[in-house]
């Protein structure tokens, strides 16, 4: 019979370490001079360094043709958390605000699929049918797990951070042009103003200015302003006075400073043509060009390119012969120990992002009713009521942090490993799977596993809300320690009970 104390002192074990790393970077974090600087430098370290040479060690030997062969299912089963997580923080997008959106997705589609199943396995002690000989199997079914996960972590979810990042400082460079327009606009107006006290009127002539002031006296104030949109801001002005907007005819002197002799280069003037087209076969080339270099590289990533490498040194024989000799044991053997320092490393990391300066949110609107004030024509303030929907409801009720922390909790450990949990369960009944308690089990902790700590690690390299990240992986991992037990008893309860 299973001891449901020790299994729930296992896991809260397990857990405790990745908390226990998480506090020492806490605490070492007030010691830093630089924090952000040590910050970013640990986690390039981390992701340059410590993280593909663990990859390259755990997959350079482990996979072979053979456990392809009969367990090809652990990385088929792995797509699954991922599609779910996907379709899911798809659905659930508009319960977070925008910023949260891409974290939403991180979060919810890439889990820890290596060090967290691997610690409770190696942990889970007194199960009768879960020996030495099943951890070592079991072991390997995760590192073919992990294959997916930590290929998809970094060809697809870092790609899409970088996307909505570079959307994000679109976003910035187009409020700061904007707010560069409105200043430049309402300084052309108040010259326009000025201006216009200075202006006299020639005999017989309609209100204008004198020739020789004309653009300098603007160009002193704005700047760099066509004479086009001067012309068309005094010919508002003019209107708005009374005065007829109908300007006297040119000199000849004026004529030559509009004047643009014809160059050679100059492409010439004719009428446009169906055969021109509406440049819309240009701009799907450059979005194909631009998805293309984003996917290259993604696969130029060093840990996606670690993780290939060995894969293709493990899976082709003279290779693997090689790297299994004595020289092969040496290289393979240091790379091991340097990548043991990427899970602490990560750890730390994790910690001193979380004891970052916190960002103060907005506060909510009232609860009861949105209220907006608005102007009529007459310009008294009119007070509009208007009902809010459920959705807005929900998104006021709690910050947008803990809303988002919320959401992808739900989604990671509790949503996505019940609907793996009914698939793999029917994928045994149909009898698709290997007839392997080790296998089974192995495959049902990987589902219940919370989010990447490494995606943390992404967030910082690119800069992109790292703090609010790292505080929701922080809380979920603590939030693991009950959801990963409640799993673990219900997986070997099943597990026992279908093989019994």
């Amino acid at each position: 019979m299973v001891n449901y104390l020790q299994l729930g002192l296992i896991t809260f074990v397990t857990v405790g370490k990745v908390l226990l790393c998480c506090i020492a970077g806490m605490v070492i974090s007030k010691f830093f001079l630089e924090r952000k600087k040590s910050e970013k430098g640990l986690s390039y370290i981390s992701v340059q360094v410590f993280l593909p040479c663990l990859l390259f060690a755990n997959l350079c030997q482990s996979v072979t043709w053979e456990s392809v062969t009969l367990y090809y299912w652990a990385p088929v089963i792995a797509l699954i958390p991922v599609c779910l997580g996907a379709i899911m923080s798809f659905l659930a997008k508009n319960l977070v605000p925008q910023q949260y959106r891409a974290l939403l997705i991180l979060g919810s589609s890439f889990q820890n699929g290596l060090t967290f199943p691997i610690s409770l396995v190696v942990n889970l002690k007194g199960i009768e049918w879960f020996g030495a000989e099943e951890v070592v199997n079991a072991q390997s079914f995760l590192f073919l797990y992990n294959i997916i996960c930590s290929i998809g972590l970094w060809a697809i979810g870092e790609p899409v951070i970088k996307y909505y990042k570079g959307k994000e400082v679109a976003e910035e460079r187009r409020l700061a042009m904007a707010r560069t327009l409105e200043e430049r606009t309402t300084a052309l107006g108040d010259a326009s103003d000025r201006h216009l006290q200075d202006s006299f009127t020639y005999p017989y002539e309609a209100a204008t200015c004198a020739p020789e002031a004309d653009g300098a006296a603007l160009k002193d104030i704005v700047g760099e302003v066509d004479a086009e949109t001067i012309d068309s801001s005094l010919d508002g002005v003019d209107a708005a006075q009374g005065r007829p907007a109908n300007k006297r005819t040119a000199s000849t002197v004026e004529q030559m400073r509009w004047y643009k002799p014809a160059q050679e280069h100059d492409a010439p003037i004719r009428a446009r043509v169906s055969s021109d087209g509406d440049g819309t076969g240009a701009a799907e080339v450059g979005r194909l060009q631009r998805w293309g270099k984003t996917v290259g590289g993604a696969f130029k990533s060093p840990p996606v390119y670690a993780s290939l490498v060995a894969l293709c040194i493990s899976l082709t024989p003279p290779l693997r012969w090689l790297a299994e000799s004595f020289c092969g044991q040496i290289l393979v053997g240091g790379l091991s120990l340097v990548g043991g320092g990427a899970i602490p490393v990560q750890l730390l990391v994790l910690g001193l992002t979380v004891m970052s300066k916190r960002q103060v949110a907005p506060a909510p609107p009232p609860a009861d009713a949105a209220t907006a004030a608005a102007e009529d024509a007459d310009g008294e303030v009119v007070v509009v009521k208007t009902k809010r929907t459920l959705l807005q409801k929900a998104q006021n009720s709690m910050p947008p942090q803990a809303l988002f922390t919320f959401v992808a909790i739900v989604i990671r450990l509790l949503m996505v490993p019940s609907v793996c949990f009914i698939v793999i369960h029917l994928l045994n009944r149909a009898g698709l799977l290997p007839n392997d308690s080790s296998f089974l089990l192995s495959m049902l902790l990987e589902t219940a596993s919370p989010s990447a700590i490494n995606s943390s690690l992404i967030c910082a390299i690119h800069s992109f809300h790292t703090q609010e990240y790292t505080r929701m992986i922080f809380v979920m991992y603590m939030t693991a320690v009950v959801t990963t037990t409640i799993w673990l008893f219900f997986d070997i309860l099943y597990v026992q009970s279908y093989y019994q």
